[in-house]
């Protein structure tokens, strides 16, 4: 784990590997939403056939499949948006609504084309 200093109120704690939040660091995030009645999606995700990636060809391959991964949702979402990962193949994500289902619907569409969008790690002949 890396610790990095945000601001002088947030620490976010990230996983090395990854790069992303370590979701249970955000549960107050949540929390507050929640509190405040801000509109937001909570989706969460896991890989599909992954198990099977880590026994068959390792874990280093594994590993860049989640990195691979990690960096797709980090991508796919807004900066007022959250990403985190739960552990192993589980990521969740906070898709900020500003007060708008559109802003909820629209996120959650895009990172259902992500995990629509398959891995190719190498091209055995």
């Amino acid at each position: 784990m890396i610790i990095k200093k945000k601001n002088i109120r947030t620490i976010v704690i990230t996983c090395a590997l990854l790069g992303i939040i370590i979701f249970s660091i955000h549960s107050y995030n949540v929390y507050m939403r929640v509190q405040r009645g801000k509109a937001f999606a909570m989706i969460f995700m896991d890989l599909d056939f992954f198990k099977p990636v880590n026994d068959i060809y390792g874990h280093p391959v594994g590993d860049e499949v989640l990195c691979n991964v990690g960096k797709r949702i980090i991508n796919s979402i807004r900066t007022a948006d959250y990403a985190f990962r739960i552990g192993g193949d589980e990521f969740a994500c906070i898709i900020d609504g500003n007060a708008d289902e559109k802003n909820c619907l629209e996120g959650i569409e895009r990172l259902q084309e992500l995990y629509a969008t398959h891995i190719t790690y190498m091209v055995v002949k």
